[in-house]
């Protein structure tokens, strides 16, 4: 039986990926809009395994988070777009749905969603300086989750320099279903690129010189993958919960049942001290 891979991404991208790459020993990936190094991290199961590569995030609370968490890989606080320069970043704390597209930041606000009132201002790399510092390095896989900025991303791309092997492009407007990839899939079909598989958030392209990646797509996750959970998965959220319900109901029963202890102590020290005070009058009228 194959070891069990435990995913940590949101949709089981690393599955996906894994199936395709996991004979690839230390691989290289470049993770745009990293977030957190353990939610919803489609590098993380890749990290345990050897992995190395390139975050590329600009919350900085996330930040610190993956230098402390990823020794070995390289952390690029900023946002990537199509020019080198700063950017506004709308931040929503403790989420990833921070954006530097006003009209997607306005939405969530629209819709209630926390967040700081002062834009963040950020600086931005480009794709294109990314793979000229990687020079000849080969990249395996390259995802890009920046809420509605994906175009601005794919614009600073230099596809004759930076070829990874797979690209992962979430391919829906954020939080919802509408699709969002005709604004950018454009550029990837250009350099090349072809979309081998859909996975309702997200679409999938191989370069064309590893076609023989494509058979690893023809299905979803299922069984056969030998798939666990983090225990961060939306998917054992209601499970989790019901977890921690018990250890507070059981965590209360073992107060009830020390008070009841304590109680029964109390009871059997003043039992005691009555046998005692017994003995000595005992004593007293056996003398």
């Amino acid at each position: 039986m194959t070891t069990p891979f435990k995913s940590y991404a949101q949709n089981f991208e690393d599955v996906m990926l894994y199936r395709a790459l996991g004979n690839v020993c230390q691989g290289f990936y470049i993770d745009v809009g990293a977030q957190d190094p353990n939610i919803d991290s489609v590098s993380k199961a890749f990290f345990e395994r050897g992995w190395r590569g390139i975050h590329i995030e600009p919350v900085p609370e996330y930040a610190e988070r993956l230098r402390a968490a990823r020794p070995g890989d390289t952390i690029i606080e900023a946002a990537a777009s199509n020019l080198v320069g700063t950017t506004a970043l709308t931040v929503f704390p403790m989420t990833g749905l921070s954006t530097a597209d006003p009209l997607v930041a306005k939405n969530h606000i629209d819709r209630g969603v926390d967040h700081q009132p002062e834009p963040l201002i950020v600086s931005t790399v480009t794709l294109a300086d990314v793979g000229a510092e990687l020079a000849d390095h080969t990249v395996h896989w390259l995802k890009i989750d920046v809420e509605g900025h994906e175009r601005a991303v794919l614009e600073g791309w230099d596809a004759n320099r930076l070829r990874p092997w797979i690209i992962v492009v979430e391919a829906t407007q954020p939080n919802d279903r509408a699709a969002s990839y005709e604004d950018w899939e454009p550029i990837l079909l250009k350099a090349g690129y072809q979309c081998i598989y859909n996975d309702g958030l997200n679409r999938f392209y191989i370069e064309p010189s590893r076609e023989d990646l494509a058979r690893a797509f023809a299905s979803p996750p299922n069984p056969f993958d030998n798939i666990r959970l983090s225990r961060h998965s939306a998917l054992c959220q209601d499970v989790v919960g019901e977890y921690h319900a018990q250890v507070l109901d059981l965590a209360t029963q073992v107060q009830a049942h020390e008070a009841d202890i304590a109680a029964l102590r109390y009871e059997g020290d003043l039992l005691t001290a009555e046998r005692d005070e017994l003995h000595k009058r005992v004593t007293a009228l056996m003398a």
